[in-house]
């Protein structure tokens, strides 16, 4: 008899679903697939929506909550609201989810321990919430997936038994074919006819805009370019927004355009404080694009130029290196496309589903 598996979704009703969204997609649109053949039955919960529902798109049932995302999101917080009964497991795919979910086995994804490493960048309110949400799941006895071994390693520190923890890091497969026509398109309309350099992710002060800021302006006289930095990602919270003059954002485009502004980018330029893995660099190294980041699990010094996140001569340096050197450009190319290509979602829904049954 299948394993019923309650797959909670929510983070896909969230405003800004970031790079937890892309993974509950990813996760999401191959579970249909795989779950014959792994003996299990899927269904996906989340809020209730008016007008038309991205999780429609994933060819799984969808089980809706009578609340809203924001009041679900609430409920959940004070325990108020159970999870539907009738499964075997409830997975969800972020730290939010029932506290007390109505099936036998109870499944979490924490990417990162954010919070304590730069507790800085949360307010308040998301600390507690962080570290309440982490003391239920460090209490519920469950499996808890996560994304690298720096993360495991975190979780561990964390009082996190090891042997509950199953790791999936995401994959790199899920850019779909560039457009590069409405990309151009999206470039002329900001005036931009140079090369550019190209940043990627909610905007929010983790991502450390403003030191991005200052050395895109500071490398430009030495690369005698104006070299503007073009800045996707939908606006967070706080002191997160990209400041300066030659910074252009232009908040979410589709995944088509954000393939073609990765082709058309002199570099991918990330430099945030912290991350459980990372996803910006390996879709620049998946469309051949060379990389300039902070040392996070998807970069390491074969695949991308390494600065330190804290210093703005520093991200300068690694910027006007990378730009000037073609054999360096060359090889970081050429490295991060192996690694991209190695990275499967297809790999990383099978361990999640697997950490459910």
């Amino acid at each position: 008899m299948a394993s019923r598996v309650l797959v909670i979704a929510e983070q896909l009703h969230s405003p800004t679903p970031g790079g937890i969204g892309v993974y509950t997609a990813e996760v999401a649109s191959r579970m249909a697939g795989l779950a014959p053949a792994l003996g299990a039955e899927i269904e996906l919960y989340a809020s209730r929506v008016s007008g038309e529902d991205p999780l429609d798109a994933y060819g799984l049932p969808v089980h809706h909550s009578r609340l809203p995302h924001r009041a679900l999101m609430r409920a959940w917080e004070w325990g108020l609201a159970r999870s539907p009964g009738g499964y075997d497991a409830c997975l969800s795919l972020s730290m939010a989810g029932p506290r007390f979910p109505d099936a036998p086995k109870c499944v979490f994804t924490v990417y990162d321990l954010a919070f304590r490493e730069v507790p800085e960048t949360f307010t308040r309110r998301g600390l507690r919430w962080h570290e309440r949400r982490l003391e239920e799941i460090r209490g519920s006895g469950g499996r808890v997936i996560t994304i690298s071994e720096e993360s495991r390693a975190a979780l561990i520190r964390a009082g996190v038994a090891e042997s509950r923890i199953v790791l999936a890091p995401p994959g790199a497969d899920h850019l779909p074919p560039a457009d590069l026509v409405a990309a151009d398109r999206l470039l002329d309309g900001l005036g931009v006819r140079s090369p550019f350099l190209l940043s990627v992710g909610t905007l929010e002060p983790r991502k450390n805009m403003a030191r991005l800021a200052e050395a895109a302006a500071l490398c430009r006289s030495e690369l005698g370019g104006e070299f503007p930095l073009v800045v996707v990602g939908p606006q967070g919270w706080g002191e997160g927004k990209a400041p300066g003059s030659g910074v252009l954002p232009v908040g979410h485009v589709s995944p088509q355009v954000l393939a073609g502004l990765y082709r058309r980018a002199a570099a991918l330029v990330y430099v945030p404080l912290h991350e459980g893995f990372g996803l910006p660099p390996v879709e620049a190294m998946a469309s051949c694009t060379p990389v300039v980041a902070s040392l996070i699990p998807s970069t390491s010094p074969e695949v991308a130029e390494i600065v330190d996140p804290r210093s703005v001569g520093d991200i300068a340096r690694g910027i006007v290196r990378v730009l000037s050197d073609d054999r360096l450009k060359s090889s970081l190319v050429r490295e991060g496309l192996a690694k991209a290509s190695a990275l499967r979602w297809e790999d990383t829904a099978r361990k999640v589903l697997e950490a459910a049954l």
